[in-house]
């Protein structure tokens, strides 16, 4: 099986095996591999760093093969930590001022992410959320929205 991987930053991509190749790419402009299709697609933690979400999300669907998968993750804004944060200083977990050159876009994922999903000819299969990160506690084993540090979609066509 071979392996394609792309990043705006090439000195960040530093898995070097024969059977997987890189192209550096801005997803803000497009996606590489025109017309190519694929069986497995993985988007994880990239959503929030375009400045057009629909655009990402219809270019990765136009990548994807008839009953193939895409794999999307994005940090959890719904977390008690982002609302308590977001209460205190009107800014949420991962997007606050030492963030903002990177993270961009936060996702809504229960309000405009699933709306994005429908639009884009995608649907999910399944909707999880990573374990929650609790400051001074570390991880917990708390998979849920209210307490999950990330959400993660398996889509497909």
């Amino acid at each position: 099986m071979k392996g394609f991987a792309t990043d705006i930053d090439e000195k960040s991509f530093s898995y070097h095996e024969k059977n997987i190749s890189f192209k550096k790419a801005d997803f803000n402009k497009g996606l590489p591999f025109e017309g190519g299709k694929f069986g497995l697609i993985t988007c994880i933690e990239i959503i929030e760093h375009v400045e057009n979400q629909f655009f990402l999300l219809r270019n990765l669907s136009d990548r994807l093969e008839k009953k193939g998968l895409l794999i999307l993750s994005t940090p959890n804004t719904k977390n008690v930590f982002s609302r308590l944060l977001f209460l205190f200083t009107g800014r949420l977990i991962n997007f606050t001022d030492k963030d903002l050159s990177i993270h961009i876009n936060p996702v809504f994922d229960n309000i405009f992410l699933g709306r994005i999903i429908k639009d884009t000819g995608l649907k999910i299969l399944k909707k999880r959320y990573s374990k929650a990160h609790i400051p001074f506690l570390g991880y917990l084993p708390l998979r849920n929205s209210f307490f999950g540090n990330n959400v993660i979609y398996v889509l497909s066509k």
